[in-house]
């Protein structure tokens, strides 16, 4: 993992989001950034409005604010890069615009990431444009992991210029990828009893515009579909319980479709893993890695599994990166039929992935913050 980028030596960057627990996309991007940055020699700490420091890359409200602090006086003032990093649109609100109003009154850089932007900025209430507007003058630039995000953001003003697609995914170290604390005893024998294994993933129990935004339940139904023909075959369905899905009849919508696995009698090859846990040593365990989402961002976990040489099979609700094999959003069959044909010619899927030239977006990322800082 060679990157070729450096920091100014009086920078310090700033990642700006959720830290794991709980595990999710984004907390592991910042996670693994983070890392990365002070691997490299340079200096970089988490800010987490939403939780308390824990943990040593973390710094708490009151380290926070003497950053900001000594960030006014001249003599102490250091190149500070905020990298703000979220899932939604829920970053154009009042509070988010106070925030970057500070980071840009003591001279730091925003850079604002969004994981996903399932809504149609047009649309917003005509307050909401107007923050949107103020929100985008603080910001120094923008990285949308896809070109749907760009488009958006394009269309409502946004300078391209300031402006990449930088997909989210930075590779997992070998400490997370052997954290043997994320495989429980249960799922370990679950893992030795059956093969093949096909995982998914979701990060709580979510729903858009009415339907299962992860399609947990059409896990199911594949699982039903395969059973008949690979009668070992294993399925674990991996979800975040502080992830998304907090409210009961959400909960209530989980133990619907553990019936449907009861009503479908393969209760003994489905395996549902709610912790908060790592995904990736579960995803290295497994043979095919399923994205059955409505619509959503660059899922992390897609090209984390192509990274780790598993194929892979992902609706086509979004631009899926090269190697995925897609199926047409919310049709089973489809869905059943390409991840069949994956388990027929299983050795010619693993070699075509494992010739690929897999791209490092990480080293992209990290040329933007060496080119603002130093700005």
């Amino acid at each position: 993992m060679i990157v070729d980028a450096k920091l100014p030596q009086d920078s310090v960057i700033i990642q700006v989001g959720n830290y794991p627990p709980p595990y999710g996309g984004i907390s592991m991007r910042i996670k693994r950034l983070t890392g990365l940055v002070n691997a490299l020699g340079g200096k970089c700490v988490v800010f987490s409005p939403k939780q308390s420091a824990f943990h040593p890359d973390m710094v708490s409200f009151l380290d926070f604010g003497k950053i900001i602090l000594r960030n006014t006086l001249p003599k102490r003032r250091k190149r500070l890069l905020f990298h703000v990093q979220h899932s939604e649109i829920q970053t154009f609100r009042m509070k988010w615009y106070l925030f970057l109003f500070l980071i840009k009154l003591v001279g730091g850089k925003v850079v604002l990431g969004l994981g996903s932007l399932r809504y149609d900025l047009r649309k917003l209430p005509l307050f909401k444009k107007l923050l949107f507007k103020r929100v985008s003058k603080l910001v120094d630039h923008y990285i949308a992991v896809g070109p749907h995000i760009a488009d958006k953001l394009i269309m409502e003003g946004c300078p391209k210029q300031k402006i990449s697609i930088i997909p989210g995914f930075v590779p997992p170290d070998e400490e997370e990828l052997f954290n043997p604390k994320s495989i429980s005893p249960d799922l370990e024998v679950f893992l030795k009893e059956h093969n093949p294994v096909i995982s998914a993933n979701a990060s709580g129990i979510v729903f858009y515009d009415g339907k299962d935004l992860y399609g947990l339940d059409m896990c199911v139904e594949l699982s039903a579909r395969l059973h008949n023909q690979y009668p070992n075959l294993g399925f674990v369905c991996a979800i975040a319980p502080n992830g998304h899905g907090s409210k009961n009849d959400d909960w209530e919508y989980l133990e619907k479709i553990r019936r449907l696995v009861q009503r479908l009698q393969i209760t003994p090859n489905f395996y549902f893993r709610i912790c908060s846990e790592p995904f990736t040593p579960l995803l290295k365990r497994s043979d095919i890695f399923v994205r059955p989402t409505c619509t959503d961002g660059d899922a992390n976990s897609v090209r984390e599994a192509l990274y780790l040489g598993k194929p892979t099979v992902a609706s086509d609700a979004v631009a899926r990166p090269e190697g995925c094999l897609t199926f047409k959003s919310g049709d089973v069959q489809d869905l059943y039929r390409k991840v069949d044909d994956v388990l027929k010619d299983y050795g010619e899927h693993k070699k075509r992935i494992s010739e690929m030239n897999m791209p490092q977006p990480h080293q992209d990322l990290l040329q933007l913050y060496s080119h603002l800082l130093r700005e």
